[in-house]
């Protein structure tokens, strides 16, 4: 079976919108979805809220999403919201 990878990279300046657009844009086609989040540092709530909505998108679209170079602050912030769960988390 293939399994079709798309790659998207973030930063603190453009995590909002960024996890918007990728929402919408979330099909079937690719199976996963890999974001390098290796430059943010923080997440404010608004961009928590665009997480949270492209979670819920991705797991209606069946897509699996790797968080890769997540900071030990950002990954605390998402345990705390319950949204690990919704993804996978690389180095």
């Amino acid at each position: 079976m293939e399994t079709n990878t798309a790659f998207l990279s973030i930063d603190e300046g453009n995590l909002t919108s960024a996890f918007e657009r990728a929402g919408k844009t979330l099909d079937g086609e690719n199976r996963q979805l890999s974001v390098d989040l290796s430059c943010v540092r923080r997440v404010d709530s608004a961009g928590l809220n665009a997480i949270q909505d492209f979670a819920h998108r991705a797991d209606e679209k069946k897509v699996k999403v790797v968080f890769r170079g997540v900071n030990v602050n950002v990954y605390k912030m998402l345990k705390m919201a319950r949204l690990t769960r919704h993804f996978l988390f690389a180095n």
